[in-house]
């Protein structure tokens, strides 16, 4: 009885260890704590290969992909810290998964991305599955991912054949930057293309139009034109000041001495005795005045007009006004408007985060 069974449980073991290991979420090791190694790879990662389907070259090329992904995704003029976030990406690699149906991959995919805690606070992280042998694909996503199941479908659709002709990790790099194309497409009218993608464009202001009918436009000042600025305020604004002020107290304190002297008949020429504001016939009260008067006015014009125009350039940068200072007013409130003049209260330039959920999207080759 012992001898005949020797070749059956050889048989079993031959069997086991030729299908390999099958997975699924409750033994599949986690590659952002302590289960790198298993992995097969050498520290905390976001890509799990325990099968070894790729190179060590290509997992690390692609956990690189997956850390570039939460960067191009991101929004740093987002109002908050969740909308300015980007998604968080995970790749899990396997020959086989248990029951190694599509419905088996898709539970395995969103299974995990419950339990590996991707992004709790924001929601905004896909969970990739591939499981070579079973060819079968899936992406779990968050609910604030702006990319859908539907489209993650569209998205794999496209890297059939790559994973057919076993191009694994070409066809992962592909769908990562799809991803990144179809959530950046979906930012507001404010987004730029390119690098600038994302960040909300100058908007026509009508705040201290000038003339009836007019239109406004923001005045953005460059760097150039700030140094240009103040080496006219420290150059040109305050000598004029200090030559107006030292002007207008001299003019001051020559009429005061004037005052408390009390000029004689034959100092003023016989007229009526002079004071700062003196317009009499007398020769010299004339000029005493003329010169307090002279140096009031400098000092208003010079003093006032001066702090004036500065003040109106810093009000127009701010929050516009009147066109004061002969520069061109702008749109007050900083680089966006206010949410209330926007649909729904949502500044341009931000991909939707509203959450929706759906079980992803995937699919078989």
């Amino acid at each position: 009885m012992a001898p005949s069974m020797g070749p059956l449980l050889f048989l079993i073991s031959f069997l086991y260890y030729t299908s390999g290991q099958q997975w699924d979420a409750t033994n599949y090791p986690n590659p952002t704590t302590g289960g790198f190694k298993q992995c097969n790879m050498r520290s905390s990662a976001n890509l799990c290969d325990p099968d070894q389907v790729l190179t060590e070259s290509q997992r690390y090329r692609l956990n690189n992909d997956l850390n570039q992904l939460e960067q191009k995704t991101r929004q740093e003029h987002g109002r908050n810290f969740c909308e300015k976030k980007g998604i968080t990406g995970a790749i899990a690699l396997v020959k086989r998964v248990k029951g190694g149906s599509q419905q088996a991959v898709q539970a395995m995919a969103n299974d995990m991305l419950r339990k590996w805690n991707l992004d709790r606070q924001c929601q905004k992280a896909v969970v990739i599955v591939v499981a070579v042998d079973d060819r079968k694909f899936w992406v779990a996503r968050g609910p604030k991912v702006p990319v859908y199941g539907q489209e993650l479908t569209d998205i794999f659709s496209s890297q059939k054949n790559q994973f057919a002709n076993g191009e694994y990790s070409q066809a992962l790099d592909n769908i990562l930057k799809a991803i990144v194309d179809a959530t950046l497409a979906k930012q507001g009218p404010g987004a730029a293309p390119g690098g600038d993608r994302g960040r909300a464009q100058p908007q026509p202001g009508t705040v201290g139009d000038k003339g009836k009918g007019g239109e406004g436009f923001k005045w953005p000042l460059s760097t150039k034109a700030t140094l240009i600025l103040l080496a006219i305020i420290v150059l040109v604004v305050i000598p004029i000041l200090c030559c107006c002020c030292c002007l207008y107290f001299c003019c001051c304190k020559n009429t005061n001495d004037n005052r408390r002297q009390g000029p004689s008949d034959g100092e003023t020429g016989g007229g009526q005795p002079f004071t700062s504001s003196d317009t009499g016939p007398g020769g010299g009260g004339r000029g005493g005045g003329r010169f307090g008067n002279i140096g009031s006015i400098l000092g208003g014009l010079g003093g006032g007009a001066a702090l004036n125009g500065i003040m109106n350039r810093f009000r127009n940068r701010g929050g516009g006004g009147g066109a004061g200072g002969g520069l061109p007013p702008q749109q007050g409130g900083g680089a966006y408007p206010p949410a209330d003049q926007y649909a729904g209260g949502k500044q341009p330039g931000l991909y939707p985060s509203v959450p929706k959920e759906d079980q992803g999207g995937g699919g078989g080759w």
